[in-house]
């Protein structure tokens, strides 16, 4: 469950932003887009992650650990919204995302890709759900992942464009899964390890219906939700019936909600609580660790894409001339500075992140489309006939602190092409419904992004995409996008998902600006928390988490 703003970036489908806090904890450092797709095309098998090694001899069990994060989740229908309703605390994927873009066995032992339409996965025995109605401790079987898999691509949840080139998914005994596509389908190997595909039984969804009550939570995962107070906490306990033997060492985690950020900064401060999620504005951070050498800081550049996404049925922006002047007049770094607090606040991107590499543009070009140019964004505007400008409305995220530092910025720089921007900050719930719905006339803060550097574009820019918020209509990039979802060779891949990102600059479906920076900080005692945690992984890595004290 991420918090207000900064939206996760994801493994297979993930909302991505500025935002003020994450309790997905940030982004990943490193990462190879083409380790990535040679992963797809081989034949991966991976073992579930053993406990990483420790700065004391022995972790200890027991505690609970104090989490503040920003806001109350938008739902608890883990399928809906990505990110931010992916969790792994409560539920397991077939395989898991590790620090480095790296995918291992989760609920899957092993693995096998024969050809590039059929997957193969052999299932671990003895893995149970958690023990409470109405599935009581039942062991987990492949009946429970096909029911998975069929019920998000059959639902109107955005998790249904990760399976459009599937054929079929059949049981083909209690543990063994077998999944064909009617065509090869590049992201598909990450599919079966983004957080939205944890793992469900049938009987929850029956009793349950659409899942939106957290008493819905249920899966396999090293912790059991067992108290969601809305707007104060989130509360897990330790599954004690865990597959993984030894594990989670701590006894619950409290997941405290503390809208404003100074508040959580004090609360870390005064130990109320344990571990502060990621924090946008790099600013902020000697306030936190001011006159005290108990509290450590990780700082990560997130594997987000956060810019201006606009309406194409808006009558301004259904002209072309339009869209390119506001992508001339905006200055990406001055976005980073007003986000981050300092020109290390972020790092400008384009919409491959520079992660992706060679999938992404250089630093070089990424410069020359994103120039500054208002000489040519006010000649742009004349042409299409808004000389005089218009008034806008951008709809933002309330809680995203530092996003709405920098949409003061666009609406400043905006008005010098004569377009008068009005904020339009939304309570997250809210701002979530808005966005699918698509009742905005533009907004800033991310938008969907998928690990597979390809599926950036399937998943949110081609015109049936069911995450194309923007209603644009774009047959040339749909062919674009026809030949490299299919493309096996990733440096033939690479160059065709260059060329789409070249073809977003000079037609923009919507606008890319940054790469957030963010900090998380933890009291020391807290031990085997930090270093790098995917985005996308929902914090599963909590399990590992164990307290010195």
């Amino acid at each position: 469950m991420a918090g207000a703003g900064s939206l996760a970036a994801g493994l297979a489908i993930s909302a991505c932003g500025g935002g003020d806090d994450d309790d997905s904890d940030g982004g990943t450092p490193t990462g190879a887009a083409g380790q990535r797709t040679q992963t797809g095309q081989e034949t991966p098998s991976g073992q579930a992650t053993q406990p990483a090694a420790t700065t004391a001899p022995t972790p200890k069990r027991g505690g609970t650990l104090r989490i503040g994060t920003g806001s109350y989740p938008a739902t608890f229908e883990h399928m809906a919204y990505a990110a931010l309703t992916g969790d792994g605390r409560v539920y397991n994927q077939l395989l898991k995302l590790e620090a480095g873009q790296k995918l291992t066995g989760d609920l899957a032992e092993k693995w096998e890709v024969p050809d590039p339409t059929t997957y193969v996965f052999q299932l671990r025995k003895g893995v149970k759900f958690q023990n409470v109605a109405p599935v009581n401790g039942r062991e987990l079987t492949a009946e429970d992942i096909v029911y998975t898999i069929e019920r998000a691509r059959k639902q109107e949840f955005l998790t249904r464009q990760l399976w459009t080139a599937l054929d079929t998914v059949v049981a083909t005994d209690p543990y063994t899964v077998k999944v064909t596509l009617k065509q090869p389908f590049a992201p598909t190997i990450f599919n079966f390890g983004t957080s939205v595909m944890g793992v469900l039984a049938r009987e929850v969804v029956e009793q349950f219906g659409d899942l939106k009550d957290p008493k819905s939570r249920i899966g396999t995962g090293p912790f059991m939700l067992t108290e969601a107070r809305r707007d104060e906490a989130v509360i897990y306990k330790r599954n004690p019936d865990y597959f993984e033997n030894g594990l989670p060492y701590l006894d619950g985690i409290d997941l405290l909600i503390i809208p404003d950020r100074l508040s959580r900064t004090i609360a870390l401060r005064s130990g109320q609580i344990d571990v502060l999620t990621r924090n946008a504005g790099l600013s902020d951070m000697g306030e936190a660790t001011r006159g005290t050498n108990d509290i450590e800081v990780g700082i990560s550049i997130a594997e987000n894409v956060t810019g201006f996404g606009f309406q194409h049925t808006f009558e301004p922006f259904k002209d072309l001339r339009v869209r390119q002047a506001v992508s001339f007049a905006i200055d990406r770094k001055e976005w980073v500075r007003a986000a981050g607090g300092s020109d290390e606040g972020g790092r400008v991107i384009g919409f491959v992140h520079p992660f992706e590499d060679p999938y992404s543009l250089s630093e070089e070009e990424t410069a020359k489309v994103q120039r500054l140019d208002l000489a040519e964004a006010k000649k742009l505007m004349d042409a299409a006939g808004y000389a005089d400008g218009f008034e806008l409305s951008v709809m933002a995220n309330a809680g995203d602190t530092a996003g709405l530092d920098a949409l003061a910025v666009i609406q400043q720089q905006l008005a010098k092409i004569s377009i008068k921007v009005k904020p339009d900050p939304n309570e997250l719930a809210t701002w979530v419904k808005r966005l699918t719905s698509k009742q905005f006339e533009s907004y800033f803060d991310g938008w969907p992004t998928i690990l597979d550097p390809g599926g950036n574009f399937h998943g949110n820019l081609t015109t049936k995409s069911p995450q194309n918020y923007w209603d644009a209509n774009v047959p040339e990039l749909d062919a674009m996008d026809a030949k490299q979802i299919v493309e096996t060779n990733p440096d033939v891949r690479a160059g065709l998902i260059r060329d789409m990102e070249r073809w977003n600059y000079k037609n923009p479906v919507c606008i890319p600006a940054y790469a957030p920076s963010g900090w998380t900080a933890w009291q020391k005692y807290v031990k085997d928390y930090g270093g790098s945690r995917p985005t996308n992984s929902a914090n599963w890595q909590d399990q590992l988490v164990w307290l010195d004290k």
